[in-house]
């Protein structure tokens, strides 16, 4: 379990101090997080690796929380929303991660606005079984101060489809819907821009069929007001501009990616680890983690196996409900079907994505 994960690395007690690189001169890794994926305890052990770099001394059970903050709450690592008053986690410490809530749309641009290399990394596991775990937990149990249930505050997120507690799981299922996809394809469609620019790039994709990510590109970079955006298109219709371009080089819209396609796409450029390894062989994913960031010293202190069972066994009355969340989760089932095909081949985390610029 990932608890045991976070235990063994606290009890090799007193830690020789690495020499620390001065501070804002190493990359900054952006961990998206979805809820219910052991999202808690490996956000704990990222924060206990950057005081394991940065502070000498003995780690104890506290030493993984940064709790210097003047509400009293545990922030295991520095996220951009909470922080957005406090630099936005634009000045953190060599060696420090960030945390990205994959459902908040507002902080998912955080690398490519950074001023030093940054790069991307997630933790998946099973759709079925994550929204299984949700369920219980936000809606059946209403934790975290009832945020999924009626008149909480995440209800409206939603669309205001969650009626927790009172919810079915594939009523739960069809209101949260695929959020991998949704997530990853939105992030591979780019950096939204300003109001204006914006609306005219969707109006843009919808006369021409073209993909949002090139439209959203072009516009960023060769049509930077609206009117230019617009003549831009009326070329389209003349049959030259750079609009043109892209659809004789996509074959108009034939080309264009589906949701999933669009997410794996994205999703084959950063780092993407699995709470289920798919064989036994696999190295534990805090050590995968850590070669991935080139952290030598980090990976030797996690330097031994740790298994993950989540195992559910359901009786014969859950069948239906079972089809019916797999039709809500259709496509979540095939991104992570193609994803651990990749981790099982050993594919995964052997790459990373650096923002423009650096």
């Amino acid at each position: 379990m990932w608890q045991t994960a976070l235990l063994a690395l606290l009890q090799f007690g007193v830690f020789r101090a690495a020499s620390a690189a001065s501070v804002h001169d190493g990359p900054i890794f952006a961990f998206v997080a979805f809820d219910k994926v052991g999202s808690t305890s490996l956000r704990q052990i990222l924060r206990t690796r950057e005081k394991l770099h940065n502070h000498s001394g003995v780690l104890d059970d506290h030493a993984a929380w940064d709790t210097d903050r003047e509400d009293g709450i545990a922030h295991p690592i520095c996220d951009p929303i909470v922080d957005q008053f406090k630099g936005g986690c634009q000045d953190v410490d060599n060696y420090a991660s960030v945390n990205i809530g994959a459902h908040d749309v507002r902080g998912f641009h955080f690398c490519e606005r950074q001023r030093r290399p940054c790069r991307y990394f997630t933790l998946l596991r099973h759709p079925i079984e994550r929204l299984r775990s949700a369920h219980s937990y936000f809606c059946e149990g209403c934790k975290e101060g009832g945020r999924q249930c009626v008149g909480g505050r995440d209800v409206q997120q939603w669309g205001g489809a969650l009626t927790c507690p009172n919810m079915s799981l594939a009523a739960y299922a069809r209101a949260i819907g695929p959020v991998y996809t949704r997530t990853f394809a939105h992030k591979a469609e780019g950096e939204p821009l300003e109001g204006p620019l914006e609306a005219a790039v969707l109006e843009i994709v919808d006369l021409t069929g073209l993909g949002r990510s090139k439209v959203r590109d072009i516009v960023r970079r060769q049509t930077p007001t609206r009117e230019a955006a617009y003549r831009a298109l009326d070329q389209y219709y003349e049959g030259s501009g750079p609009f043109r371009g892209v659809a004789e080089l996509e074959g108009g819209a034939t080309l264009a990616q589906t949701p999933v396609e669009a997410a794996d796409a994205w999703l084959q450029g950063i780092c993407t680890l699995l709470i289920e390894p798919g064989d036994s062989g696999s190295p534990t994913l805090i050590a995968q983690l850590a070669r991935w960031m080139g952290d030598r010293l980090f990976e030797e202190k996690m330097a031994h196996r740790l298994t993950h069972k989540n195992v559910h066994e359901h009786g014969s009355g859950t069948r239906a409900a079972d089809a019916q969340v797999a039709a809500e989760l259709s496509q979540d089932i095939e991104l992570y079907r193609r994803v651990k095909e990749r981790f099982d081949r050993g594919e995964s985390c052997t790459s990373y994505r650096v923002p423009l610029g650096f």
